[in-house]
Formats: structure tokens, C-alpha cells, sequence
């Protein structure tokens, strides 16, 4: 027979080897109650490197039993290198074994990658049907490396002949087709698209590095 005994502890942390900044991370921890009384305490993921809590959770365990615990881990405002996540189990009343309630994992976090604009191509269309006439901007979204960007927000407005907002995502060449609201022919109209911003999970838009921001088309 077991002599009575009060002592929980963290046996797991299950973590990513590397995050991309700004992306939602889970971080799995997995507690136990090693003790012969049932137990409750408080389980806290702690970011030791930016000295940021991420989460606590209350446990109420039975004897021998254990739990699994899932935090979510913000990344938006982590500093960019290695962070120590420190999971810990409070001592409970009359835990003379400490030792074992902290658990800790290094995770990478990592710049986003950076997309811009590649190029702007401008066109004209004509509705068949009403002889409105259209402008039609083709952009181009390209990363560092000059490779397309699939499913990329590309927001911008029209000024000239017509004044509306529009978005529409890249298709799996980078490229996204964004056309005017559409205006009575006459001569001398003018459709110009500026971008505004690029928007897509885990990426960041440099738009210092843009071919060129807005372009326009004569009809």
C-alpha cells in the first residue's frame, strides 16, 4: 500500500519546432495527479523570453489520473528568435515534490515571409449587353523570392472615370483581376487603380518593395 501523498506534476509540453510570427500556435501540455488525494491547482504556459502569460487553466484531477491541456500561443507580438515556454502545475497543499511541476520547451519564432507587388496591367472591357465601358487591373503579388502568392487579398481603389473599392484574392499564378464599376461610353475616359494593401495569414506586405502602386488605362 502507497503511503498517502500530495503531488501533481507536468509530465508533457508538446510544442512546434519553429512558428511563423503572427500565427496562432497550440501548445499541448499534459498534467497528472501522482499523488493519493484527489487534487485541484491552477496549470499557467508562461512565455519566459518575452515575460508573457499565454494562459492558465484550473485542473481538477483524481488520484493517478492525468489530463491534457491545449493553449493557444499569439504570436503577433512575439520578438523574433528563441522563446522558452515554461508550462507550470501550483503546488498543491502539502506537496513536498516540487521538481517535477515545471516543463519547458524552446520554440523558434520566425519573421513572416514578405509578399509585394510584382507588377500592375492595365486593360478596358465593354459590356456586351449595356456598351458600358469597364477598366480591368491585372496585379501580379510575387514573395521575396519572386515566387507567385496563391489566396492574397489584393485591396485597392479606382479614381478617373469611376470611384469604387474593390478586392479580390490571387489565383494560384499570383495574379488578381480587378475590375471598375462599369460607366457610360465616351471619349478620353481615364481608369486608374491604386492598391491599398495585400493581406494574407502568415505573410507581411512590403510595400516598399512594390514595381509600382497604382497604373491607369486611356480609353
Amino acid at each position: 500500500m502507497l503511503p498517502p501523498s500530495h503531488d501533481v506534476a507536468v509530465t508533457e509540453i508538446i510544442t512546434p519546432s519553429s512558428v511563423t510570427k503572427g500565427i496562432l500556435s497550440r501548445i499541448d501540455v499534459t498534467v497528472a495527479n501522482q499523488g493519493t488525494f484527489g487534487e485541484s491547482f491552477t496549470v499557467t504556459l508562461t512565455d519566459e523570453t518575452d515575460q508573457f502569460v499565454i494562459g492558465s487553466k484550473s485542473v481538477s484531477l483524481d488520484e493517478f489520473s492525468s489530463q491534457s491541456l491545449t493553449f493557444n500561443w499569439n504570436t503577433s507580438s512575439s520578438s523574433i528568435g528563441a522563446h522558452t515556454l515554461k508550462a507550470e502545475a501550483s503546488a498543491v497543499p502539502e506537496e513536498t515534490d516540487t521538481e517535477d511541476n515545471i516543463k519547458a520547451a524552446v520554440v523558434e519564432v520566425k519573421e513572416q515571409p514578405k509578399l509585394h507587388i510584382k507588377s500592375i496591367d492595365m486593360s478596358s472591357g465593354r459590356d456586351a449587353r449595356t456598351g458600358k465601358i469597364f477598366g480591368k487591373a491585372l496585379v501580379t503579388v510575387v514573395d521575396a523570392s519572386s515566387k507567385a502568392v496563391s489566396s492574397a487579398a489584393v485591396s485597392g481603389k479606382w479614381s478617373g472615370a469611376t470611384t469604387d473599392k474593390d478586392t479580390r484574392s490571387t489565383d494560384s499564378n499570383g495574379k488578381a483581376v480587378i475590375t471598375s464599376n462599369k460607366v457610360r461610353a465616351k471619349r478620353g475616359l481615364t481608369f486608374t487603380f491604386c492598391v491599398d494593401n495585400i493581406a494574407k495569414d502568415g505573410y507581411a506586405y512590403d510595400s516598399s518593395s512594390d514595381a509600382e502602386k497604382c497604373d491607369s488605362v486611356r480609353v
